[in-house]
């Protein structure tokens, strides 16, 4: 009976961290999963050439670390102009899009004079700017797509 238990405390932890994937968008997801019948360094330019079709411009493609990562593209302008960056990563046949979005705006200091942010959200989660992530990954020919969460 202690070795259930002394058993139990060491399994508790498992299902704690365990993550989510789903073949379909949910709301927390921030992650998207793509496996490919491709090798990794064929995986990453086939979704670089994606993301070129959708208007990104790769920043960097090192094909010794297996990492894509675009340059910051302007999804929103306006009072609060909005980019997003792109970084794929891939071990094996199996890529990882990820996103972060920058958002600028002003605020007054204390002398109200105007003070420009920069916002930084790492993990796009579902809505407009996951739609942009969501785009290259289903176009990708003969790939299964997954969600999940960081």
């Amino acid at each position: 009976m202690k070795k259930l238990l002394v058993l139990s405390l060491f399994t508790l932890p498992v299902g704690a961290f365990a993550q989510t994937v789903s073949s379909q968008p949910f709301k927390k997801a921030n992650i998207i999963l793509i496996q490919t019948p491709d090798s990794g360094v064929v995986a990453l330019k086939k979704i670089g050439a994606l993301l070129v079709d959708k208007g990104f411009v790769i920043q960097k493609l090192d094909t010794d670390f297996n990492t894509l990562t675009t340059e910051p593209k302007q999804i929103k302008s306006g009072v609060t102009p909005t980019t997003l960056t792109v970084k794929v990563t891939t071990k094996g046949a199996l890529l990882r899009l990820s996103g972060w979005a920058a958002v600028d705006m002003s605020a007054f200091d204390s002398k109200q004079h105007i003070v420009p942010i920069r916002v930084i959200a790492n993990g796009v989660k579902p809505g407009s700017l996951f739609m942009q992530l969501m785009e290259p990954a289903q176009a990708y020919s003969g790939a299964s797509v997954q969600y999940t969460v960081e």
